[in-house]
């Protein structure tokens, strides 16, 4: 990151951030949901790749003849 801190930011640069703090309670709600929607794809595709064994340990799925993945059991 080029910059440690935000007081290290050109004043230029600070000053277009002043309202980004009032403004992030109306969007809350929109990037909660945001998130939400994301980490379900990204487990999505975990889950496409590789499945918890026995072990309670993720574990990468062989791909079959198809070339999808099968999982390990």
């Amino acid at each position: 990151m080029p910059y440690e801190r935000t007081r290290d930011l050109p004043v230029s640069v600070r000053n277009t951030m002043r309202g980004t703090n009032t403004a992030m309670p109306a969007g809350g709600v929109a990037t909660s949901r945001a998130r939400r929607v994301s980490r379900k794809v990204a487990w999505s595709a975990v889950k496409e790749k590789y499945a918890k064994g026995a072990d309670k340990k993720w574990h990468a799925k062989q791909p079959d003849a198809r070339g999808s993945t099968q999982e390990m059991r």
